[in-house]
């Protein structure tokens, strides 16, 4: 899951009719290879593409996640018109997300400024490892749950691309049930800094180059070191040479420093890094501290950070969203 990005921002301009100002970094971030950045963005219309299994079973350094393993994890689609005016295209996967409450979700504001202008209207598919189990409306095929979005809340600050407070709620049209595939994610403490190793899951590409994206049906996962604000920012200034270094305290750096081939990639945006109460107990309660944000381009083809945005850092913005949009509901 990690470095793979700018490249795939043409893509995401192609899929999506967005203007390349509104989706690229400032001009003084360098996009040559192979320290290309860019959001982790939402995958177009090849995310109904997904080709032939993963040629190497895992993510860029993951592996196929268990049934149940993050059962907070959702997946944010898309449903398109189809090619007659009363039928609609079958629901795509664009970004991940993470179930907080009965009624809302988080994921990347960036997901939701990606969201096509002719969708119908934006669902979240909750409970699966497989995709493809749930390509279809029909919930009573299978233990998943899909309830459609019925408000896209995207922090005020937050203005295009690589950029601080990566952040939105989903506000769902009815109540997700909890089950034993379906469970909400803890919420932080405002403003504590995780430490230690974290799990991401997500869809998606598997693949470390940007130009040939793969991505699998079944949801992966990875295990990564948090790393230390100061420590990842003089890594970036270092990598950067003077030139403009997004970094932002609002953001929380995880991956190895000094190895390749471990990263989130291209459609993982918006997707949960989480920490265990108890690492040894896979039915302890999981804490999200971060969404996937941004990277580089080659995902995992050098040593970089992945890069998310801190949710303890913003949890003043979710309580206060949730509490007004609650009342209104």
């Amino acid at each position: 899951m990690s470095s793979a990005l700018a490249v795939f921002c043409a893509v995401l301009v192609a899929a999506y009719g967005l203007s390349a100002a509104a989706r690229t970094p400032p001009d003084d971030i360098s996009t040559s290879s192979p320290f290309a950045l860019a959001a982790l963005g939402p995958l177009g219309a090849a995310g109904a593409r997904r080709g032939p299994p993963v040629q190497r079973d895992y993510i860029v350094g993951g592996s196929d996640a268990r049934p149940g393993e993050f059962p907070h994890q959702a997946s944010m689609q898309v449903v398109l018109p189809g090619w007659l005016p009363w039928w609609d295209a079958a629901p795509q996967h664009l970004c991940g997300g993470a179930l907080v409450a009965a009624r809302w979700a988080l994921t990347a504001a960036h997901c939701v400024l990606g969201v096509p202008a002719e969708a119908k209207r934006v669902e979240v598919v909750l409970g699966v490892t497989r995709l493809s189990a749930a390509r279809w409306p029909w919930s009573w095929w299978g233990s998943h749950q899909r309830i459609r979005v019925r408000d896209m809340l995207v922090h005020e600050e937050y203005v295009r691309g690589i950029h601080p407070h990566d952040i939105a709620l989903l506000g769902l049209s009815e109540a997700a049930v909890e089950s034993e595939a379906v469970r909400f994610a803890r919420l932080p403490h405002a403003y504590e800094a995780p430490a230690g190793v974290a799990s991401l899951s997500g869809w998606g590409s598997t693949s470390e180059d940007g130009d040939q994206p793969v991505y699998p049906d079944k949801l992966q996962r990875a295990d990564f070191p948090v790393i230390d604000y100061a420590a990842c920012r003089a890594f970036l200034d270092r990598i950067n040479q003077g030139r403009y270094n997004p970094l932002d305290p609002s953001m929380l750096c995880v991956g190895h420093l000094d190895a390749a081939h471990l990263g989130s990639c291209s459609g993982d945006s918006g997707g949960p890094l989480v920490q265990r109460q108890d690492a040894d107990d896979d039915q302890a309660p999981q804490t999200l501290v971060g969404l996937v944000s941004w990277g580089l381009t080659d995902c995992g083809s050098q040593p970089y950070p992945s890069v998310l945005t801190s949710v303890s850092q913003h949890m003043d913005w979710i309580t206060n969203k949730t509490q007004q949009y609650g009342k209104q509901a």
